[in-house]
């Protein structure tokens, strides 16, 4: 798609400087948690012009003399909630639609905001997201029941895997556009997703950073799937966010930061950190370490107190190794086309059969060796599927594992499992 990129109109009057407003505390109030976030939506007062609906993600709204602009327009399920409480703080028309980047969570609500003469601008990559996308959509279906609970859907992609594209403008390395006395400047800073934008006011000293930072460290190797995520992307992105200077930073999926001294702080020690875990895992694959055995190496130092509720470290590892070094780890086997469940079902019979490995789980799982246990457990469901010890020992093992686990996405994905094994196993008595 080759949209010509359009210059607005003359600017109005300018706009004076912010002050951040008390609304903010509210922001503080929500839920790191995806689950938690989708059931309530709150209106922010950010300061006098900036205003953010918040729950799983946020939109944003620029309010000006001349009309408004949306930063983002969250899922199309929280949309009219979202659409609903910004339009109660102002009813001027919008006359642009800013976008990060073109995760359903941030384009969801396009349709809402988009009136007659509205500009939707997005990075020109883009479009091959959304084409991206529509291309997986059955797969990203069943992904996002196993990851957030979302409701099962008939999803059928189009036959030509073309999505419906909502911009009118696109941009490649900058766009700069002035509009109700304020200055919108779009640059591209890939790092979440190969298109992702950053939006910054310089009047405002605010910028709007998307996904390129969250309170977790990051989701280098998205469980969900995604194509890859290149560690220095974000390092560079973050640094040119850093070098604008700013005193606000608007960030999709956590509160505000707000004032210099914060913003160097946080957002410094964020870049840090993943550039620690790139270095480390460049380092391995350099010495010829498998990716398990870096995966297990590498650590974040103590001087970094980021969590790891949503992106994990190991997995970071596992993307940053696999985007270098492909999918080959150099053994003759993995060229071949067959399934390691060949070889396990092997293994299962010389260790005498699929009784005998479930019971050396169940004796794992008494130890407290959960992952190995969880491990024979699936070795013996390798050989049949149906086993009704294996399943018992796999819904045990998963329940213990999801009450203990801390990160959003691996607990998802443990309790997805557990559910399926749960049907099974009725399924058999």
């Amino acid at each position: 798609m080759n949209t010509p990129i359009r210059q607005p109109g003359p600017a109005a009057r300018p706009a004076g400087r912010y002050a951040i407003c008390a609304g903010i505390a509210l922001a503080l109030l929500i839920s790191a948690a995806p689950s938690a976030m989708a059931r309530t939506v709150k209106g922010v007062k950010v300061t006098d012009q900036i205003f953010m609906a918040t729950d799983m993600s946020r939109t944003f709204l620029v309010v000006t003399p001349d009309g408004n602009v949306v930063i983002d327009t969250t899922t199309r399920d929280s949309a009219p909630r979202h659409y609903e409480v910004l339009r109660g703080m102002s009813s001027a028309p919008v006359k642009y639609i800013l976008l990060t980047h073109a995760h359903e969570d941030h384009v969801g609500g396009v349709h809402l905001w988009k009136e007659e003469g509205t500009e939707v601008i997005a990075q020109r990559r883009f479009v091959e997201y959304m084409h991206y996308r529509e291309r997986l959509a059955g797969f990203f279906q069943y992904r996002n029941e196993a990851q957030f609970l979302a409701p099962p859907r008939d999803v059928k992609s189009k036959g030509n895997f073309a999505a419906e594209i909502p911009t009118t403008m696109l941009f490649d390395s900058e766009y700069k556009f002035e509009f109700g006395g304020l200055t919108f400047h779009m640059m591209h800073t890939p790092g979440e997703t190969w298109d992702h934008s950053t939006v910054w006011i310089p009047e405002l000293k605010a910028a709007f950073i998307g996904d390129n930072y969250y309170s977790s460290f990051p989701n280098i190797a998205a469980l969900r799937g995604a194509p890859p995520r290149f560690a220095l992307d974000y390092v560079n992105s973050i640094d040119i966010v850093l070098a604008l200077d700013p005193e606000l930073v608007m960030v999709a999926h956590a509160p505000p930061l707000v004032g210099k001294e914060e913003i160097r702080s946080t957002l410094g020690e964020y870049r840090d950190a993943i550039e620690y875990v790139h270095d480390a895992t460049v380092r391995g694959l350099n010495e010829g370490k498998d990716v398990f055995t870096v995966m297990n190496e590498v650590k974040l130092p103590e001087r970094f107190k980021i969590e790891e509720s949503y992106g994990g470290v190991a997995w970071s590892v596992r993307g940053i190794y696999h985007g270098y070094a492909g999918w080959f780890d150099g053994q003759p086997a993995t060229l071949l086309s067959e399934s390691p469940d060949v070889k396990i079902r092997e293994l299962v019979e010389l260790a005498g059969g699929v009784d005998e490995v479930v019971a050396r789980a169940e004796a794992l799982e008494e130890e407290g060796d959960l992952v190995l246990s969880l491990n024979m457990a699936d070795a013996a469901l390798a050989v049949d599927p149906n086993h009704p010890g294996a399943l018992a020992v796999r819904v045990s093992l998963l329940t213990t594992l999801g009450r203990g686990e801390k990160n959003f996405n691996a607990r998802s994905w443990i309790g997805y499992h557990k559910r399926l094994s749960q049907k099974r196993l009725e399924a058999q008595q």
